[in-house]
């Protein structure tokens, strides 16, 4: 690196490039489109999720969905994870705690959304197990 006499910092890009494993320019740009191919699809964390209000109204969608179709009377409590995923739309996986009788239990579930489409629809909705026992203080 050098100063130009315009006060701008010169940068020899072939000595950062040497530096870089003997990798060139080319290398390091097909090592991030891998990286980055590699994660398009995945499922990944939805930042904020417990405090999004959105994930909020996806899983008590996706709770009243699943009472209508059961039968049953599962009460939200509130978001544990989420994770979305980009499919045609998004595929939104949740973990939620809901009551059961009184009883708090997890589930998870996956709903897809195409708001573009004003599409919602719940795929999944399963019971993960009871919540473990909080300690008394």
């Amino acid at each position: 690196m050098e100063m130009s006499q315009g006060g701008l910092l010169k940068v020899n890009l072939n000595a950062s490039i040497k530096q870089n494993r003997g990798c060139g320019f080319g290398c390091v740009k097909e090592r991030e489109r891998k990286r980055v191919m590699a994660t398009l699809g995945a499922p990944r964390d939805v930042p904020g999720s417990q405090n999004s209000l959105e994930i909020d109204a996806l899983a008590r969608f996706a709770l009243e969905e699943h009472n209508k179709k059961q039968n049953a009377l599962l009460e939200f409590g509130r978001v544990i994870t989420a994770k979305q995923q980009v499919v045609s739309g998004t595929l939104y996986h949740i973990t939620l705690e809901a009551k059961d009788g009184g009883k708090k239990k997890v589930y998870e579930t996956k709903v897809w959304e195409k708001p573009w489409l004003n599409f919602k629809e719940v795929q999944e909705f399963n019971l993960v197990g009871d919540t473990p026992a909080e300690p008394s203080a």
